[in-house]
């Protein structure tokens, strides 16, 4: 090896590699196991998300959205709630 490794830098590079591999775990599985740690299991059917059917960035799960957004498509059927939200 021609090349000198300083001290800084292996530190780095191990600082480096440890975060890229306690990042590599999906949330999910990562709460999966928090909750078997702690003696409850995690329940994928009680996730809020799949519990109200929310799908994320999927084809077919924006379009309404964005419909309304760019070209003022309001839905053939909703119901107007008499809320208001500040939001940041």
């Amino acid at each position: 090896m021609a090349r000198h490794v300083t001290r800084r830098d292996f530190i780095h590079g191990v600082a480096v590699a440890t975060g890229a591999g306690m990042l590599a775990t999906s949330p999910l599985q990562a709460l999966g196991r928090a909750g078997t740690s702690r003696g409850a299991s995690f329940d994928l059917a009680n996730y809020p998300p799949v519990r109200t059917g929310l799908r994320g960035s999927h084809e077919g799960s924006f379009e309404v959205a964005h419909a309304l957004a760019w070209r003022g498509d309001k839905p053939s059927e909703y119901e107007a709630l008499d809320e208001h939200y500040d939001l940041a």
